[in-house]
């Protein structure tokens, strides 16, 4: 059986990539020949769509702008080797001994933005999320949708790659439920869901988007304009 020089060194290649990097033609897979379980890293910003490197700007315009290494998957912290990165970092930028630490800043004013927590699809079987590709939720489909997103901004279905023809958007799922959910508005999906049923259209112009609702509430200045436009 021939041997080629990646089988004879599968069992020291980290799978840090560095090879791949550097190689001009694009051809060579660290996957393909490291003996070790390489593992893609979802891209939590993208919804998991698809993946990113141990060393990645969080998201675009991030403040500040700089790479941040994931130290849970990168091979540097997980089996001490590599460095890569390190070496070839023309600034010296890289310290693998700095942790993590607070800083005190003085300023003028504060912005208190709580966030939110997102609500998990999967416990609503009855839609099948996670069962069928095409089903997504209202993140996943901004990105799907945005010129910055995995697909820069192309809109084509898990399942098949093609434009999709028809789309249903379900409003108030997990909302406005005694059982299983909250028994409250959201407030905000009515007028997410017009804004996306626009996109559709300008992604795929000769597309038929349906929205199944309970009411349509439209509680903000000019929103209401907004939504009968889409209509």
């Amino acid at each position: 059986m021939p041997i080629t020089p990646y089988d004879m060194e599968s069992e020291v290649c980290m799978g840090c990539g560095a090879c791949a990097f550097v190689c001009p033609t694009g051809a060579i897979d660290p996957a393909d020949f490291c003996s070790h379980e390489i593992e893609k890293i979802p891209n939590e910003f993208n919804c998991g769509i698809d993946s990113r490197t141990p060393i990645h700007i969080p998201f675009p315009q991030a403040v500040p702008n700089k790479p941040v290494i994931d130290r849970d998957n990168c091979v540097h912290f997980r089996t001490e080797g590599c460095g890569a990165c390190k070496t070839i970092c023309p600034a010296d930028a890289i310290d693998y001994d700095m942790t993590d630490e607070f800083v005190e800043e003085e300023v003028g004013a504060i912005i208190v933005a709580s966030g939110y927590e997102i609500l998990d699809p999967g416990v609503f079987e009855e839609y099948g999320y996670g069962r069928y590709p095409d089903v997504v939720t209202s993140l996943e489909f901004e990105r799907m949708v945005s010129a910055s997103g995995p697909s820069d901004g192309v809109l084509t279905r898990p399942s098949t790659a093609k434009p999709p023809k028809t789309i249903v958007f379900l409003q108030c799922i997990g909302s406005r439920r005694e059982v299983g959910g909250v028994e409250y508005c959201s407030k905000i999906c009515c007028m997410y869901t017009a804004k996306h049923t626009i996109l559709y259209k300008h992604k795929v112009p000769d597309g038929q988007a349906f929205v199944f609702y309970m009411d349509v509430r439209s509680a903000g200045k000019n929103y209401e304009q907004f939504v009968r436009r889409v209509m």
